[in-house]
């Protein structure tokens, strides 16, 4: 989604687990930071089938939070508000629920 291939860039992979295991197959970067994903397309580390953008994933994720952040505040205040509303509905109904009994033990 981001188009970009490690954290800083492509050259992060090569010190990876990931790279360094049986599996890789001696695959330069993985197969989707590939342009155009094929089976074992990160073969080839060359900026025409790897993304090579300045400042990697990080700068990507970070522009991406940058973006919608105002969106992500909007979510987190409406989520924190409907659970104050449940905890004030919760609070009324053990109020409701200990008075009837104080209206029933007083009528004993």
């Amino acid at each position: 989604m981001f188009k970009c291939c490690g954290s800083n860039d492509s050259g992060d992979w090569l010190q990876s687990v990931y790279i360094e295991s049986p599996e890789s197959q001696d695959r330069l970067v993985p197969d989707s930071c590939c342009k155009t994903i094929t089976p074992l397309c990160g073969l080839r580390d060359h900026p025409s089938n790897v993304y090579k953008v300045e400042g990697g994933c990080i700068t990507k994720l970070e522009q991406f939070l940058a973006d919608h952040l105002l969106v992500i505040g909007a979510v987190g205040i409406g989520v924190a508000c409907l659970q104050l509303v449940g905890a004030f509905l919760t609070a009324c109904f053990l109020y409701l629920l200990y008075k009837e009994e104080e209206d029933d033990l007083a009528s004993l």
